[in-house]
């Protein structure tokens, strides 16, 4: 039986964020300690971060690690892209998703895994986002397409990781 790959989720962190839909017990496990998460057909590595849905923990450059309504402590923003770092060195794939022009912390997390060698999937959520960020979609074992929902685009994302793993 194939190894599960393991998979970094790029993308904007937010209030009611786009990966709790994909990652079941993910709400539940935050913090910069949370261990990876079983999914079906994958297991996820990164990013873990508070989300209580109240905006309580999201901010101005606070990556969903702000202090929350729970009183979850959070690391210092310091400390924030190295946790991104060290999870984006456990991935097999990296999933980055953009839906917004303003995510900027995404770009650099795409290439970061491939100066890393990581196989990557950029997921584009319009036409007009992919026109504007063509450069990031390009590179040596990155994958890119139009998608209209994150689902569709993890589906393809898993099939690309999968492929590059062989």
């Amino acid at each position: 039986m194939e190894k599960p790959i393991w998979v970094y989720f790029a993308g904007k962190v937010g209030v009611r964020d786009w990966r709790h839909a994909l990652v079941p017990g993910l709400r539940e496990s935050q913090g910069i300690a949370a261990a990876p998460i079983k999914c079906d057909g994958f297991i996820y590595c990164g990013p873990f971060f508070i989300s209580c849905d109240h905006g309580c923990a999201h901010g101005p450059c606070t990556h969903g690690l702000g202090p929350s309504c729970a009183g979850e402590t959070s690391p210092p923003r310091w400390l924030v892209p190295r946790l991104c770092y060290r999870w984006l060195g456990r991935a097999d794939l990296v999933f980055a998703w953009i839906d917004d022009p303003t995510c900027y912390g995404t770009l650099v997390e795409a290439g970061w895994a491939q100066a890393m060698g990581k196989p990557l999937y950029v997921a584009f959520a319009s036409e007009d986002l992919a026109q504007q960020m063509w450069f990031a979609g390009g590179g040596a074992r990155t994958g890119s397409g139009v998608h209209s929902t994150a689902e569709d685009a993890l589906r393809c994302a898993l099939l690309y990781g999968n492929l590059e793993r062989r």
